[in-house]
Formats: C-alpha cells, sequence, structure tokens
C-alpha cells in the first residue's frame, strides 16, 4: 500500500514539530517499507465477502535539536496490525468485480532507537482501520486488485489475489 494512516501522521508530525516548537527540535521521517498487506476473504455469496488481514509497516526519522554541534536521536517504528475486514461488492461480472468495505482492528507498535542512537524501547497498542471507498478485482481464480481508500493500508493499495 502506499500513503498509509501511519505514513501520513509521520510527515505531519515532521513538518508540525518545528512550527509547534519554534525550531527547537527538527524532525525527519523515512518510509523503510509498506505497508505489506496479506489476507483471507471468505465469499458468503456474489456480493458479500468476510475476512482478516496481517499487515507490516516500517517507518525510520530522527530529531535533531538545535544545539552547535546538532544533537541527533534516529528511531525505527514498526506497525504490526491485524483487522478484520468486510467488503460489499456492487458489481460482479465474469473477470470484473468492484467492490467497497471497511476493516477494523489493531496495531502493534514498536518504536525503537536506530543507527546506534541511545534511549528505550516502547511499545504502543493502537486502534487500527481502513476504509476502501472503491476496489477493482480483475480475473477469474487468479486476479489483480487495485483499492483507494484510507487508513493503515494506505490510500492506495493494489496486489493479487487467488480465489479458492
Amino acid at each position: 500500500g502506499l500513503a498509509s494512516n501511519q505514513e501520513i501522521i509521520e510527515s505531519l508530525w515532521g513538518i508540525a514539530t518545528p512550527v509547534i516548537s519554534l525550531g527547537f527540535p527538527t524532525t525527519t521521517s523515512d518510509i523503510n517499507y509498506g505497508p505489506i498487506v496479506i489476507g483471507y476473504n471468505h465469499y458468503f455469496n456474489d456480493k458479500w465477502s468476510v475476512g482478516g488481514l496481517y499487515s507490516n509497516t516500517s517507518l525510520s526519522g530522527s530529531i535533531s535539536s538545535t544545539d552547535t554541534p546538532p544533537i541527533t536521536a534516529y528511531y525505527k517504528n514498526t506497525y504490526n496490525t491485524v483487522m478484520l475486514r468486510t467488503d460489499y461488492h456492487y458489481l460482479t461480472g465474469h473477470k470484473l468485480q468492484l467492490y467497497s468495505g471497511i476493516a477494523a482492528g489493531v496495531s502493534f507498535t514498536q518504536s525503537k532507537p536506530d543507527k546506534g542512537s541511545t534511549g528505550e524501547k516502547s511499545n504502543a497498542t493502537d486502534f487500527a482501520y481502513q476504509l476502501n471507498a472503491l476496489g477493482l478485482r480483475y480475473g477469474t481464480d487468479w486476479a489483480i486488485f487495485a483499492e483507494i481508500g484510507f487508513g493503515y493500508n494506505g490510500l492506495l493499495g493494489f496486489g493479487i489475489s487467488k480465489k479458492f
């Protein structure tokens, strides 16, 4: 996925921190990968499916003081997310499906020092969600898909799927 909730918040935090603190400290944020998603959907009928998914996202960044010379601390955040999802398929052609859906669950976040920085590791548990306004699946048993939404899986998700 691209532009997940976690990535957007990290980017906004990097912009807001210097403004709120009048330039003390400065921050950077980088996307290592993700969200990488794997999931399973059970189709009750042609219109409705329910399933679960797991996603993993990794972000890193730095916080620098304005001292001379500056002191910089590096960190890495890893998000392991588990959600239940349901989709409504409003177009179910032979090869083409259009759908919308929602997912909700929990995200386990681990923050730890990176690149030799000192500090303590911390863990957090947060509510996770994904709202998919539009999903498109093209194929029969094996297919490609793309989803436009907002949440922990990103604004844009894409991949391959298999019906069993």
